[in-house]
C-alpha cells in the first residue's frame, strides 16, 4: 500500500458523506417547500369551515371539509 491510498480513502470517504448530506438537505428543503405553499389552502379551508361552522350552515360546512381535506393531502404530498 502507498502512503497516499490512506488519504484518498479518507478524501473519498469524506466525499460520500458529504453527497448523502447533500441529498438529505435537499429532500428537507423539499419537504418544507410543499408544506409552506400548502399551508395558505389549509388555512383558508379551515378558516371557511370554522365560518360556516358558526353560521350553522352545515351545506357550506360539507364543501368547505371537502376543501380541508383537499389540503391536507396537498400538505402531505398525496395530491
Amino acid at each position: 500500500m502507498s502512503a497516499t491510498t490512506p488519504s484518498t480513502m479518507e478524501r473519498e470517504i469524506a466525499l460520500a458523506q458529504s453527497e448523502r448530506t447533500a441529498r438529505s438537505i435537499h429532500r428537507q428543503v423539499c419537504e418544507l417547500h410543499r408544506l409552506n405553499t400548502a399551508a395558505p389552502d389549509l388555512l383558508a379551508a379551515l378558516t371557511d369551515m370554522l365560518a360556516c361552522a358558526d353560521a350553522g350552515d352545515l351545506d357550506s360546512l360539507a364543501n368547505a371539509s371537502v376543501e380541508a381535506r383537499a389540503a391536507i393531502a396537498k400538505a402531505k404530498g398525496t395530491a
